[in-house]
């Protein structure tokens, strides 16, 4: 984690705001690397970036680039370290080449907003109060826990925890949870859906219950301690598919990054958007001209990358 010393007055505004609506110690340490990851040394001489923020599922080149060329002063990611198998030195090259280079800082909240606000899948599909963590399905009436729930010392966030079981109050058909999710991910051109083999009209399988996690859900998944009708996630592996539907479950997978992705815009932004403008002003206003450098834009911007995208895309034939 960088220095807070050597940072920049807005992005240390920035981290604070970040802290304030995702707080740290709700992250998963165990793989999770949250906080300022890195900032070049302030430089009180060099022309400032603008104070603007780009929030991006994954930090790729084109992302970099972006940022960049857009002069942003932080990038909000995924953690650099957390990337399981192969070598990601890649991304290294990305941040303490052209992010460094360009006097950027890159932090990820990750796992924190996971378990405290039912991010990203767990918020689907219509509306989110992210103070109450409650989640609306439309016009779908439904109760949701937790798959698994957090212990929480200070007493706070009493519905923190990974991933979310649905209960809806009126059984619904499988076809309008795929209609639903449709119209909510920006209608996709396909997404992948398993349902039980031999069954005669698999869009008319009813739902009651809905596991949801975001990203890959299998481990999260295998915590559920009742049964569901439908899984929801961004991938599972093909015999934990197979494992569902042979227990007369279905399954929707929507790739792993889409499914966290929609959150950036839908929730995110809005956010960090309001909590860096007031953390931000009660730092101007405590500085209150003692120091003249990096203070002086009392403008606030929160952005989504239009860069980033999941890797897998689809391919329509023509028979």
């Amino acid at each position: 984690m960088a220095s807070s010393s050597t940072s920049s007055p807005f992005t240390k505004a920035v981290v604070s705001a970040i802290r304030n609506v995702y707080p740290e110690q709700l992250a998963d340490h165990s793989f999770d690397n949250t906080g300022l990851l890195l900032e070049a040394p302030f430089d009180k001489n060099r022309q400032p970036q603008k104070n603007t923020v780009l929030l991006t599922n994954d930090l790729t080149t084109a992302v970099a680039d972006e940022a960049i060329d857009r002069k942003d002063s932080v990038v909000v990611a995924y953690p650099v370290d957390s990337i399981e198998g192969g070598n990601a030195d890649w991304l290294g090259d990305i941040v303490t080449g052209e992010i460094k280079e360009d006097y950027k800082a890159v932090t990820p909240p990750d796992t924190a907003p996971t378990v405290a606000q039912g991010y990203k899948l767990q918020h689907f599909p219509s509306s989110y109060d992210a103070q109450h963590d409650s989640i609306t399905l439309a016009s779908l009436p439904h109760d949701r826990n937790p798959i698994s729930g957090l212990s929480q010392p200070d007493g706070k966030h009493k519905n923190a925890g990974v991933g979310r079981h649905i209960k809806l109050h009126t059984p619904r058909p499988l076809s309008e949870i795929l209609t639903t999710m449709t119209t909510y991910w920006g209608n996709p051109p396909s997404m992948m859906v398993a349902t039980p083999q031999g069954t005669s009209d698999p869009g008319s399988q009813s739902i009651t219950s809905i596991a949801i996690c975001a990203g890959s859900g299998g481990s999260v998944f295998s915590k559920l301690k009742e049964p569901v009708d439908l899984l929801l996630t961004g991938e599972l592996t093909h015999h934990e598919a197979l494992a569902t539907i042979e227990q007369g479950k279905s399954v929707i997978c929507v790739n792993h990054s889409n499914s966290e992705r929609a959150y950036l815009g839908a929730v995110m932004q809005g956010l960090l958007q309001a909590e860096i403008e007031k953390v931000w002003q009660e730092a101007r206003d405590g500085n209150d001209g003692k120091e003249q450098t990096g203070y002086e834009d009392e403008s606030v911007g929160v952005e989504v990358s239009r860069a980033d995208r999941d890797p897998f895309g689809y391919v329509i034939r023509s028979v």
